[in-house]
């Protein structure tokens, strides 16, 4: 190791000044760059995978699952949304029904500005099993189809089809659930 003493008397020094350290800069420079490099990057053996006993055959698939699995109390209600151009035109909420399509009680609502244009969300939400009538909107009533994009929504009632759309106008209604003792069959109201 070096041993490196710097000196600065103002001008008025007699005798050894010692070395400038402009000449032993780049010295100490890379002597310091070796130990942070040595420190910062460890060398380690390169990794080899293991071989393979089977065959790639792409990532495993799993079935739906549902936050409701198991519950005879609870459904589940998935609703999936590809937007077009303009999603802050469409709204949609779930309502509680009393068979009349005059209920009113929002169960759960989404607006067009969560949603970003040509995309698709998907969300699910665990409800008492009962009728509920889904509902969506559009403020320019041209639906999510297809003027301004290939848009269009499904939802699923404990994993079973009741309601899907893409050209609806202003709005389209749709009844499903537990409106009779086992009646799950969509009725659409509006077009």
């Amino acid at each position: 190791h070096k041993v490196v003493a710097l000196h600065h008397c103002g001008g008025g020094c007699s005798g050894n000044l010692g070395v400038p350290a402009s000449v032993i800069y780049y010295e100490i420079k890379a002597f310091l760059n070796k130990r942070v490099t040595a420190r910062l990057r460890p060398t380690l053996p390169p990794v080899t995978p293991p071989p393979t006993a089977f065959p790639s055959v792409g990532p495993p698939t799993m079935a739906p699952f549902s936050s409701c699995f198991g519950s005879n109390e609870e459904a589940s209600v998935k609703i999936k949304i590809t937007t077009d151009l303009y999603p802050e035109e469409m709204r949609w909420d779930v309502t509680f029904s009393d068979l009349s399509f005059k209920a009113n009680i929002v169960k759960w609502s989404g607006e067009g500005e969560d949603y970003d244009p040509k995309s698709t969300k998907v969300v699910e939400r665990c409800l008492p099993r009962d009728c509920y009538v889904f509902n969506i909107y559009d403020a320019y009533a041209d639906g999510i189809c297809c003027n301004h994009g290939d848009g269009e929504y499904i939802v699923r009632y404990n994993g079973v089809k009741v309601a899907d759309g893409k050209r609806y106008g202003a709005k389209q209604s749709t009844m499903f659930g537990s409106c009779d003792d086992n009646d799950t069959s969509p009725v659409v109201e509006g077009a």
